[in-house]
């Protein structure tokens, strides 16, 4: 079977799997971002011990367990664990860790777990659709756009085929498709959609390169192999990580 054809494949199950989720919601969706949160944890575990970057596998877990809590229990009491918790973690590992490791292990604690934990904070399922619609656009639309006139290159050092016509292909796609997509499920003024469409771009193209710059400092291709032809969990979410506490912020502030 071509790579295509895997990639294809993987592709529409996945996206099945995903939209059944969101709708089911609930329970099943939160063990879903739970689990999908400690596999992330794990790829990124595995890509930092590529540069000898030890990141203690079990103190990060126990933190995203405290998290989760509070999304099945709606417990402040999980969320104030939590800090707690990392508040306790930075004092021990900056006097007895490098500085670097202690970075390693705080950065993985917020990067992931926060990102999955704010999409099960979110009560409306239009929105938690609209993430994967923003990062689906921005991605689709930049690749088209940059196959046909990329030039002008954007951050070559950590992406070298990102382009300035990549960027603004992906934020024009992104206001489209979102425009699309709210008309339809929706109603919402057209300035916070093109609020929505626009910084939520920027914000997916960003998580785009963090995850491009920490791959390319870790010299691994891809973050894991769950999904055949697409990679891991950070390589098929790496845009939806940055993107979702975002979304999250102006749906509470500014939707509700």
């Amino acid at each position: 079977m071509s790579d295509l054809k895997v990639r294809l494949i993987s592709g529409i199950i996945g996206l099945v799997l995903l939209i059944g989720l969101i709708l089911i919601g609930g329970l099943p969706f939160k063990i879903a971002l739970l689990l999908c949160s400690l596999i992330g944890l794990l790829e990124l575990s595995n890509a930092l011990k590529k540069i000898d970057i030890e990141v203690n596998i079990h103190v990060a877990i126990t933190g995203v367990l405290l998290l989760f809590a509070e999304l099945v229990y709606r417990n402040s009491i999980s969320t104030s664990l939590y800090l707690v918790f990392y508040l306790v973690c930075f004092s021990f590992l900056i006097l007895n860790k490098s500085f670097i490791e202690s970075t390693a292990l705080l950065f993985s604690l917020i990067y992931i777990p926060v990102s999955f934990f704010t999409m099960g904070m979110i009560d409306n399922t239009v929105y938690i659709g609209l993430i994967f619609v923003i990062a689906f656009a921005t991605d689709s639309f930049a690749y088209f756009v940059g196959s046909a006139i990329g030039k002008h290159k954007l951050a070559p050092a950590i992406s070298p085929n990102k382009s300035v016509e990549v960027a603004i292909g992906g934020i024009l796609g992104s206001v489209a498709l979102s425009f699309i997509y709210l008309k339809l499920f929706a109603e919402v003024e057209i300035i916070k959609v093109l609020a929505l469409s626009i910084i939520g771009s920027i914000i997916s193209q960003s998580g785009d390169l963090v995850a491009s710059r920490i791959k390319r400092t870790t010299g691994v291709k891809d973050f894991g192999k769950l999904i055949p032809g697409h990679g891991g969990i950070m390589d098929r979410f790496d845009s939806v990580i940055m993107l979702t506490p975002i979304i999250y912020v102006i749906y509470t502030h500014f939707i509700v």
